[in-house]
């Protein structure tokens, strides 16, 4: 397993700085969730850690390399980064864009190979792709959209996951289309998924680990019921609401936040 880690980090945009001597570590193959209000710096957490923003102090470590140190090809046979909101051109294929995934792992200017169109069908096939391969990108629905760049960053065949946001804009079907297409690649492959997400209940049914991040530092990080609590959500988001254990075997262990104010 590929162990990536944060030490020390911090990033600024112009003079104000955004994370401030932030330390995570990822070792095992979870679902991690970062969440925190907007602005809070998660996504600057995913850039920084996936290789997209270079910090103004501190080391990303990727298996003990600073992964700034690393050729980005050998970063990208390792880690695949799906940011908020791709865009492909409107002429591209769902098969085309896949085989983007393949990139990293051919020589300059080589095509793909047997090995390569054996990948490209595996991602197709996992996030229920293959019948819409030959259908432009730009004509599927919110959820296709959505599946078609995890296929392609599956294509990269990697054992980590960064997604900033992989639900925002979806109706509540696809959200659980595309939490429960991730839930089921960590378990059956063991990918470690790190993801920003919105939906506080979605990051408590489908994570292993939780962090919870304010003003660019790690508030609390830990179990979704060690993390996702009443006065952690009244610290980090400024909300009152009832956390409630679910006891549903569709759900067993669950718990739902249920907002109900603001902190005055």
């Amino acid at each position: 397993m590929n162990i990536l880690s944060a030490e020390a980090l911090e990033v600024s945009y112009d003079d104000t700085v955004v994370l401030k001597g932030l330390y995570l570590r990822f070792e095992r193959p979870e679902i991690v969730s970062l969440i925190g209000s907007n602005g809070s710096g998660k996504s600057t957490i995913l850039k920084s850690i996936g290789r997209l923003l270079r910090p103004g102090k501190g080391t990303v470590l990727l298996n003990g390399r600073d992964i700034h140190s690393l050729p980005a090809a050998q970063v990208a046979r390792m880690l695949s980064v799906l940011p908020q909101g791709p865009q492909a051109p409107d002429d591209l294929t769902v098969r085309d864009l896949v085989s983007y995934g393949r990139t990293p792992h051919r020589r300059i200017f080589g095509k793909g190979d047997e090995d390569d169109e054996a990948v490209i069908r595996w991602a197709l096939r996992e996030t229920s792709m293959e019948s819409l391969a030959g259908r432009q990108v730009h004509t599927l629905s919110g959820g296709e959209r959505q599946r078609a760049w995890i296929a392609m960053a599956l294509a990269q065949k990697t054992e980590l996951l960064l997604l900033d946001e992989p639900t925002t804009f979806l109706d509540i079907h696809h959200q659980f289309e595309i939490m429960e297409l991730l839930q089921r690649l960590n378990r059956k492959y063991r990918i470690m998924v790190i993801m920003v997400l919105h939906d506080l209940n979605h990051a408590a049914r489908f994570s292993h680990r939780v962090i919870a991040v304010k003003g660019g530092c790690v508030v609390r990080d830990g179990s979704p019921g060690e993390v996702i609590t009443e006065e952690t959500l009244g610290e980090v988001f400024g909300i009152r609401a009832r956390i409630l254990s679910v006891g549903d075997s569709a759900c067993a262990g669950s718990i739902v936040c249920i907002p109900y104010g603001v902190c005055r």
